[in-house]
Parts: structure tokens; sequence; C-alpha cells
């Protein structure tokens, strides 16, 4: 009795091997003599490269002011002299938030799982298939991020001059101030989700 070699490798494949695609629908052996030696051989190599790349540049001037002084009373006559200025406030506020990355990458990418079948095959006959899969996943990803800030607040509630009045008083209260600057930097951020 001869023996028969039946052998697939994706490309090449026998009458009595069926094979439909790569990991998809079912992988058949059948109708083949006996000692004969059936063998199908599947190998899939999956390769996943993801690259991600930002670059961020700021620039930012941000200034404010406020004032209720800079009042001047004076070569009056008469009676008293009162000056009451109002509250002052300057407040800047500076928010920088870097980019951002996310990736989301499948692991396999692979195919669907074939299904398979030996049958009807002769006696003392060897049938075989074999499946290897191969999966390599890369993500890179990077961020350049500069700021350059400049940011400040004043505020005044005086320079008030009072001078030169005849009378019997003069005064002077002045309001409040104050002034604030805040700068907010975050620094950017990458996500990478591998599944």
């Amino acid at each position: 009795m001869k023996a028969f070699l039946t052998k697939a490798v994706i490309l090449a494949v026998p009458a009595a091997i069926l094979v439909p695609g790569i990991f998809a629908g079912e992988i058949v052996i059948k109708d083949n003599g006996a000692d004969s030696v059936n063998k199908v051989e599947i190998f899939e190599k999956t390769e996943t490269a993801v690259e991600q790349a930002n670059v961020t540049e700021v620039q930012t001037i941000a200034v404010s002011s406020a004032s209720s002084g800079d009042v001047e009373v004076k070569y009056n006559t008469g009676g008293g002299t009162f000056v009451h200025t109002g509250d002052a406030g300057a407040t800047t506020k500076v928010k920088v938030y870097g980019s951002s990355n996310t990736a989301i990458v499948d692991s396999c990418g692979c195919g669907t799982d074939p299904e398979i079948k030996i049958r009807d095959n002769g006696a003392d006959s060897y049938n075989k298939v074999e499946v290897k899969s191969i999966t390599s996943v890369y993500t890179g990803q990077a961020n350049v991020f500069g700021v350059s800030t400049i940011a400040g607040s004043g505020s005044d509630s005086g320079n008030v001059e009072v001078k030169a009045n005849t009378g019997s008083w003069s005064g002077v209260v002045t309001g409040s101030s104050w002034s604030k600057t805040k700068v907010t930097v975050k620094a950017p951020k990458n996500f990478t989700v591998i599944h």
C-alpha cells in the first residue's frame, strides 16, 4: 500500500483538504486513503503598531489691575473735607492644560477560530491540523509640552491728595485693596489600553 503525503501551508491545499480562509469557517481532512499522511499547517502572524505624538507650545501674557484712588481735594474753603475711596481688587488666573494621547489596541487582531473536522479517512492514516498564531503589539506615545507664562495683577485704592483746604477738618478713608494671581499648568497625559 502506498502512503500519500498531503500537506497544506495556507497556499497549497489538495482536494482532500479544505481550508476556506485563515482562522475562519472550517478545516476538513476527509476521504483520504489508508496509511496516508494528511497534515494542515496554518501560521498566522499579527503585528500591530500604534504611534502617537503631540507638540504643544503655549505663550501667555496676562495682567489685570484695579484702582479707586488718584483723588485730589484741594483749594476748598469752608466746612470740612472728606474723601472715601471704594475697594479695589484685581484677579488674574491662567490655566494651561497639556494635550493627551489615548490608544485602545486589540492585542490579537485574530480572525475567528476555525472548526476542524477530520473524518472518513482510511485505516492507519495520519491526520493532523496544526494552527500557530503569533501576535505582537507595539505602542509608542510622546508629548512635547512647552509653557511660557507672564502673569500679574495689581490694585490701588490710595494716591489721595488733600491739601490747601480751609475748613474745620479734613478726612480721608481708603477702601480695601487686594490682588490675586494664580497660574495652573497641568502636564500632558498618555493612556494605553491593550485588550
